[in-house]
């Protein structure tokens, strides 16, 4: 949809997607996001996971029985 960015650029009339809800002490609201700050929260909160617990990056990826899976971690990744 068309509207208004609630995150990092705050930018009106471009295309956004839903991400979330959230509550303040006086009301709930949604919140909606372009393209480039939902992959900038992403960047930010991988960087503070992986600070946090080593968590794989999952930057090698490959195929493995019809599924997409990380090369070191071997986890299931869904695309």
């Amino acid at each position: 949809m068309t509207g208004m960015c609630w995150l990092f650029c705050r930018r009106a009339g471009v295309r956004v997607v839903w991400v979330g809800s959230v509550r303040t002490p006086g009301a709930i609201g949604d919140v909606y996001a372009c393209g480039p700050c939902v992959a900038e929260l992403d960047h930010m909160v991988r960087a503070q996971c992986h600070t946090r617990d080593g968590v794989c990056e999952h930057r090698r990826i490959e195929k493995w029985d019809g599924k997409t899976r990380c090369q070191d971690c071997k986890r299931q990744l869904y695309l």
